[in-house]
């Protein structure tokens, strides 16, 4: 007997993406001092507070 394996109907169909996937993915450089200040900003989580922040910016 085998174990493991695909099974029919498992998983999201090929081609498909999460209804909330992001678009593109950027790798930054932080200060310790800008990290702290993302992760205030983002609720502990220093993407979100860098999302929150880029969001807020008017230019």
């Amino acid at each position: 007997m085998s174990r493991g394996g695909t099974r029919d109907g498992a998983g999201r169909p090929a081609g498909t993406t999460k209804p909330d996937a992001k678009k593109e993915q950027v790798n930054v450089r932080l200060t310790p001092q800008q990290r702290a200040k993302a992760e205030r900003i983002g609720g502990g989580k220093a993407a979100d507070g860098l999302r929150r922040a880029l969001d807020a910016w008017r230019s």
